[in-house]
């Protein structure tokens, strides 16, 4: 056997799985688009049509992604629509599960075991949604006293961003984030919106500190009703 025949030979061989692979695909194939989730994040909270809620809460579901629990939970707990509401606690657990955190089953009921992972209060939004908070904001899960008072505050009427605010100008998340005025605007924005903010946006906020008299919490308030405008204005792709 020639060189030349052999190569031809070992050519044959590793093309030919990949040729197999692609046999399937119709002509004028592409990839899916990647899927746009804040899109779907905002379709979920505002759309009028459940059928687009409902496929929202799907999308997000799919997704894996820790981030879009606080949006599910809110859904699973105040959506008119049942279907949208199975919807999302369904999302809920899935992503629980990707992420190794299974929902129903496995685990003991809450309290019997120390810490809580969003999985062990079945059916609480209110619950994922505390926790979901902490994951984002302080990168672990509430503990026990901690979501007990909050779900507290809740039932008696608190406003969820309020709870909110108060975790983001609590002292571990100032910790977190370098124990500056600076190092906090960072952080909100990273958090919350996702990017760097530039000298200006620094400056802005920074100076909030003292009109709020230093009030972490009341900063992160102001924060988060302002970032809602920016979200609703940012493109669909």
């Amino acid at each position: 056997m020639t060189q030349r025949t052999l190569v031809v030979l070992l050519l044959g061989l590793v093309l030919a799985p990949v040729a197999a692979a692609q046999s399937w695909r119709r002509p004028g194939w592409r990839p899916p688009p990647a899927l746009d989730l804040p899109a779907a994040a905002r379709t979920l909270q505002s759309s009028v049509d459940w059928r687009r809620r409902e496929e929202a809460a799907q999308r997000l579901g799919n997704s894996g992604d820790l981030r879009w629990v606080s949006v599910l939970a809110g859904a699973a707990a105040d959506d008119p629509s049942l279907r949208v509401r199975r919807a999302a606690q369904d999302a809920i657990a899935s992503i629980r599960e990707a992420n190794g955190r299974p929902g129903v089953g496995g685990p003991p009921p809450w309290p019997q075991r120390p810490g809580w992972g969003g999985g062990w209060r079945p059916g609480d939004p209110n619950a994922d949604m505390i926790d979901a908070w902490f994951q984002r904001y302080l990168g672990r899960s509430v503990d026990p006293g901690g979501l007990a008072a909050r779900l507290t505050l809740l039932r008696q009427g608190a406003n969820p961003q309020d709870i909110e605010a108060d975790i983001i100008g609590s002292d571990e998340y100032w910790n977190r984030n370098g124990r500056t005025v600076a190092g906090f605007v960072r952080g909100l924005y990273r958090d919350v919106l996702g990017r760097e903010p530039n000298l200006p946006e620094i400056r802005n906020w920074s100076a909030r500190f003292p009109a709020n008299r230093g009030n972490r919490s009341a900063v992160a308030r102001e924060f988060l009703q302002a970032a809602q405008l920016e979200l609703s204005l940012r493109p669909r792709s």
